[in-house]
């Protein structure tokens, strides 16, 4: 709110001022109402060319010549043209039409698009051996490794002056630690018969290749070194980071060894005891108590061998002595491990013990959520007469917007705090990104489906934001009702509390309607699909999932069968109605086979119910369900139902439901 000027101060210019304001007044309704004419007109015209474009692409891809060239002439400046002439090009590639390729790229550079039609144009010209063309248009950015290896390829072929710069470009590429692809072969050939490829050389990626655990190529790597000493201290590395052997043997590296290979020799050294640690942690622990009077390890090196001391002892029926040496190295222990030790107590219900090890803490570890929670509840679960235990832990998480902030707020009994902050950008500011060609062309294949471009255009658009462009991006996106691009844009922002963009309720009506269907809050099953996706209708992890809901096809065949469901295995589950109906079925399926406990069917909607059954057996049902989450043993299972709980509650708050975190038959069953 601006503050207001004096009244004193302002009577004697009050009059003209009133006068100077009608007539300022007068003037900008006059030019707001030509710019909403303007505007009018302009979404009138976008419409006519959005129809037009359709009907041009319709045609281009029914290969209707005659009918694509006449709408193609109608679009105008229409934002993603090029995109048809793109597509128009890519079927006519192999008649090589370089002059329009090379118009059409430099006219385009800036866009998505270009790099496809370079890529296929690249490959036209490769297959067809037309190496000049190849060299001319070849550009490194966006290039695949197979074409960096056809390029310098060509160069050398070529010969001239670039020959050894491409010999040296060709050995940088052979020197990457992981296998590369077939298509390198002919450049790889070239570079080992003309001997470019030297001892040093070799020896570098093969160090490189066997400490990223990339074996085969190790031995593939064994034929380019000669030197007698060099191979048979190969050879020894190899049998320590392949089968821990040679690790009972302190003077299996010689000093000259230790000397050449010094960081290989502590690097292979620390990764066997590391290997070693997980199947004898007694072995582990005498080896590393020798080789520590002659070995000088890092600190890193140090931590990450303690690591997996402490887990390999715990693990082996060795507690007491895992932490005994926890006790005494506990300077030389990573926060994972102290975390880790901490679930251990939580998930058998040592209250004592967790919080003993959470007071062990660095400060800056025990200060985060996670842990000023725990240590309330730890004492509350440890004190027969947990009312005399101070609450200022949960007095102070309760301010947060989190899944402990959440819990805190509901043992106090206090409404959730939603932290809210309003992120607007200044109109300029928003108008600004609007108004970029990436970010218009990504509105505009949004509009025709063309998800995939949409997002490689987005992508490329937004390469440099500022903080403050990102946020203008997002509210870009909500006008657009791309609730995805939205959320990832506040993300990339890090502005976390502005919950109405973060949360949007997308689809909203499929949610509601299978809501009622399978008899499941509305808020629980958006929430799910939040966290699965963010909105995102066509993501597909790395193992495969798919959709809005994250479905395994295999799963989602399953429930579909069972519910006489038909859909396209490919395509299917990245139809929003499909796959909202299928992940709210499979999710009720989980809610039956934990008898309502929204908790166990969370976690197995990630980790699988097997999984989760599992873990029931192992704490034996005799931990409180924030213990029970706290000690999944999968980090990503555990985030995963935190989030989903977390989220239920912002959006019941959006809902008008319950906002309670945990029902109370969840709060007093144990797991």
């Amino acid at each position: 709110m601006n503050k207001l000027i004096n009244t004193a101060s302002y009577k004697e210019w009050l009059i003209p001022f009133f006068l100077n304001s009608l007539l300022l007044l007068t003037g900008a309704l006059q030019s707001q109402a030509a710019w909403s004419a303007d505007e009018t007109a302009i979404r009138a015209s976008l419409k006519d060319q959005r129809e037009i474009f359709k009907s041009a692409h319709d045609a281009l891809q029914a290969r209707d010549k005659v009918t694509y060239l006449k709408k193609y002439e109608q679009l105008g400046d229409y934002p993603i043209k090029h995109h048809l002439e793109a597509l128009e090009l890519l079927q006519r590639i192999y008649s090589f039409p370089k002059n329009d390729v090379r118009k059409f790229l430099n006219q385009n550079d800036k866009s998505a698009v270009a790099s496809d039609v370079r890529h296929y144009w690249l490959e036209a010209l490769r297959k067809h051996n037309k190496w000049q063309d190849y060299l001319l248009d070849y550009k490194k950015s966006g290039a695949s490794i197979k074409q960096q290896c056809y390029y310098q390829f060509a160069r050398i072929k070529k010969g001239g002056d670039e020959e050894k710069v491409a010999m040296q470009d060709g050995i940088k590429l052979w020197s990457k630690a992981k296998s590369q692809p077939k298509e390198c072969d002919k450049l790889f050939s070239i570079l080992i018969k003309d001997k470019h490829i030297t001892e040093d050389i070799a020896w570098q990626r093969y160090v490189k290749s066997i400490s990223r655990h990339q074996y085969q190529l190790s031995q593939y790597l064994l034929r380019f070194i000669n030197n007698k000493a060099n191979k048979e201290l190969a050879l020894k590395l190899y049998e320590i980071y392949r089968y821990q052997n040679g690790l009972d043997n302190y003077n299996t590296f010689s000093s000259k060894e230790k000397s050449f290979g010094k960081a290989e020799v502590y690097e292979a050294i620390s990764y066997g005891l590391k290997k070693l640690a997980k199947k004898d942690s007694l072995d582990a622990l005498r080896h590393f108590e020798i080789y520590q009077k002659t070995y000088n390890f890092s600190a890193l090196q140090k931590i990450k061998i303690n690591d997996a001391l402490v887990k390999g002892l715990f693990r082996q029926n060795q507690q007491k002595k895992s932490d005994l040496y926890l006790k005494e190295n506990i300077d030389l222990s990573s926060s994972k491990l102290l975390e880790w030790r901490v679930r251990q107590s939580i998930r058998i219900g040592d209250w004592e013990k967790a919080l003993f090890w959470i007071n062990n803490m660095p400060s800056d570890l025990k200060n985060k959520q996670v842990w000023r929670y725990w240590i309330q509840r730890a004492s509350e679960l440890n004190d027969v007469d947990s009312k005399l235990v101070p609450q200022k832990n949960y007095s102070k998480l309760s301010s947060e917007r989190s899944f402990y902030g959440f819990l805190s707020s509901q043992w106090l009994g206090l409404r959730n705090n939603m932290n809210y902050e309003d992120s607007t950008p200044r109109k300029i500011d928003f108008s600004y990104v609007e108004r970029l060609p990436g970010i218009a062309r990504t509105r505009e294949l949004l509009h025709h489906n063309l998800n995939l471009s949409a997002r490689r255009e987005w992508n490329k658009a937004t390469k440099n934001f500022t903080k403050a462009q990102w946020i203008s991006a997002a509210h870009v996106c909500k006008k657009w009702l791309w609730h995805n691009g939205a959320i990832t844009s506040m993300i990339k922002a890090g502005f976390w509390n502005d919950t109405e963009l973060r949360f949007p309720l997308s689809f909203e009506e499929l949610f509601e309607k299978n809501s009622k269907i399978n008899q499941i809050p509305k808020h629980l099953l958006i929430a799910l699909a939040r966290q699965e996706s963010a909105f995102h209708v066509e993501a597909t992890s790395p193992v495969g999932a798919k959709g809005l809901m994250q479905l395994m096809p295999r799963t989602a065949k399953q429930v579909a069968s069972k519910n006489n469901i038909i859909f396209d295995i490919d395509d299917g589950l990245y139809d929003p109605k499909i796959n909202i109906a299928l992940g709210s079925l499979y999710f009720g399926e989980m809610l039956k086979r934990f008898d309502g406990n929204r908790i166990l069917a969370i976690a197995s909607y990630n980790a699988g119910p097997t999984r989760v059954r599992r873990w029931e057996k192992q704490t034996k049902g005799e931990i409180p369900f924030d213990a029970w989450i706290e000690s999944i043993p999968f980090n990503e299972t555990r985030n995963y139902v935190q989030n989903v709980l977390a989220f239920a509650v912002i959006y019941a708050k959006k809902l008008g439901a319950s906002e309670q975190m945990i029902n109370e038959q969840e709060k007093i069953k144990k797991l």
